[in-house]
């Protein structure tokens, strides 16, 4: 049997992060261990379409729990009310892996349900925060290059 070949990459393949948008991430991500953290970033439009991202929108983790996240309903409504409200879009959901690497788990990627926003993961696991993204299409990821400007 002859291998599938690896989807192409959707794309983008890079992105820029404003330094203040990734240090926010980062504080966030800290003040919350060793719980995970999750937020939103508003952009101009998705990620997927070339947007650019606008701020970092904390939000609560409705599950408390150290190896998952999911965002309230109401903080969800709040931001998209704010983004609805100047013709944005969700540019990224942001979390924290307090104590793994920031790779999407098997739970982020069956959970993923906006194809046209970044994942955003800060992990905690090193002496310093890393921030990685990715594209989490049809349960297959592709990593996104941040550069952080």
């Amino acid at each position: 049997m002859v291998p599938s070949p690896a989807p192409s990459h959707p794309g983008p393949e890079s992105v820029r992060l404003p330094s203040d948008i990734a240090q926010q991430i980062a504080a966030h991500a800290r003040a919350e261990a060793p719980l995970e953290a999750c937020g939103l970033v508003p952009g101009t439009a998705s990620a997927a379409r070339g947007g650019l991202p606008l701020r970092y929108e904390p939000c609560r983790n409705a599950v408390s729990s150290r190896t998952r996240y999911e965002v309230p309903v109401e903080d969800y409504l709040r931001v998209q009310a704010a983004i609805d409200a100047v013709g944005g879009d969700v540019w990224a959901i942001v979390h924290s892996h307090p104590a793994t690497g920031a790779v999407p788990s098997r739970l982020d990627v069956s959970m993923a349900a906006h194809p046209d926003a970044l994942y955003v993961i800060v992990s905690l696991e090193g002496p310093k925060p890393e921030l990685r993204a990715w594209r989490i299409l049809r349960g297959v990821r592709h990593e996104v290059v941040v550069e952080i400007a």
